[in-house]
């Protein structure tokens, strides 16, 4: 009797381990697909918040190099063809070396990139280009190293592309491929622990496709940084000279102006202006400068300022009482992009905003907005 009940014991034992077999290979399914969720998604979104940040950065930096060569951002060149050239391969040289560890492109002992790259070869073909059992490994450079492409004809899927005031800057890793001179392209993230899932085959094949696009608009200057010079080095920004509305919409561009020093016209002020809403107080006085002027007009019964331009003030050796005036502006365009120490957001101004009456700020706010020939500086479309 005790035989028959160990026999039956062994038994019972043999079909609970047949059991777990099972247990474990189902289990296994459901190891690999969180593995895959938490792994491979995890890849791709880390993939696609450092291709976000470099599109951001190099968006911003392609529309302040607008007007200016990018060796002297702080001298004003004008929309010419070299510059639109610049610019793009100033954004593009920024992506290089925001996924570079030593700005030296020639090596990377970090391997810092837009997400990983692999390799996968030979395995057993199933259906929808899915191989089973590859060999994977990782390539010389295990990350994706993204070169930007001018893109200077402006194709519409390129990787730089430019539409009146605003600026798109691209990179996508998916399986369209990139075309030279016009787009790059890193190919899909490939799924990792995602291709021992139960996920259709023909997505594993494929990988994770991104594509990233950051877009920079033009908006009206609220703040400036004064200009300053370290040692060779020059950093564009205001100067003190501020001008009136009236005197600054109605000057030529880039054309030697002569303009009375008075205080309902433009002159010095005691300190720069660095804020719309700081109110302008004009000295007869004449300067020698290139840089950012305040524009004032009378808001409350107050000359504030309103907004900022970018000019080469000068006496005027004909009349000792005046100035000389060149307003720098493209004459194709409608506003001057300030390179650097400049922004556009309207809460860096808020400090002298702040201290007015909610008219009176509303009524800055709105002449800023519509003030002609005004300096700007590119903000990040929120919406991306």
């Amino acid at each position: 009797m005790r035989r028959i009940q160990r026999v039956a014991e062994n038994v019972t034992e043999q079909k609970r381990a047949g059991y777990a077999l099972v247990f474990f290979a189902m289990l296994l399914l459901g190891i690999m697909a969180m593995a895959a969720l938490v792994i491979d998604i995890g890849f791709a979104r880390l993939t696609q918040r450092q291709m976000k940040q470099a599109t951001d950065a190099a968006a911003l930096e392609a529309i302040r190099k607008s007007d200016v060569e990018t060796a002297t951002s702080h001298v004003y060149a004008g929309r010419t063809a070299a510059t639109d050239i610049g610019r793009r391969q100033a954004a593009a040289d920024l992506v290089t070396a925001l996924f570079d560890d030593d700005f030296d492109d020639s090596d990377d002992a970090r391997s810092f990139g837009a997400g990983p790259a692999v390799d996968l070869s030979g395995g057993i073909e199933l259906n929808d280009g899915f191989f089973a059992s590859q060999q994977m490994s990782a390539p010389a450079t295990p990350v994706y190293k993204p070169q930007l492409q001018l893109n200077t004809g402006d194709a519409s899927d390129g990787d730089i592309v430019s539409a009146g005031t605003e600026l798109t800057v691209r990179l996508q890793r998916n399986s369209s491929g990139g075309v030279a001179g016009v787009s790059s392209n890193g190919g899909t993230v490939p799924y990792l622990f995602g291709r021992g899932s139960l996920l259709a085959s023909e997505l594993k094949a494929t990988g994770i496709g991104l594509t990233v696009t950051s877009t920079a608009e033009m908006h009206p200057v609220v703040r400036i940084g004064v200009r300053q010079r370290f040692g060779e080095v020059v950093v564009a920004g205001g100067i003190p000279f501020a001008v009136s509305r009236l005197v600054w919409e109605g000057l030529p561009v880039n054309l030697p102006t002569s303009v009375p020093l008075t205080i309902g016209s433009c002159g010095a002020t005691s300190v720069v202006l660095t804020e719309i809403g700081q109110a302008a107080v004009l000295l007869p006085t004449p300067l020698m400068a290139d840089g950012y002027v305040a524009v004032a007009d009378s808001i409350g019964g107050t000359d504030r300022v309103i907004g900022f331009g970018w000019a080469l003030i000068r006496p005027d050796p004909g009349n000792p009482a005046n100035v000389q005036i060149v307003k720098h502006r493209d004459a194709e365009v409608s506003q001057t992009v300030a390179p650097e120490n400049a922004t556009a957001r309207l809460s860096e101004a808020w400090t002298s905003l702040s201290e007015l009456s909610d008219a009176d700020r509303q009524t800055v706010i709105d002449a800023n907005r519509s003030l002609t020939d005004p300096l700007v500086s590119p903000i990040l479309n929120p919406e991306e």
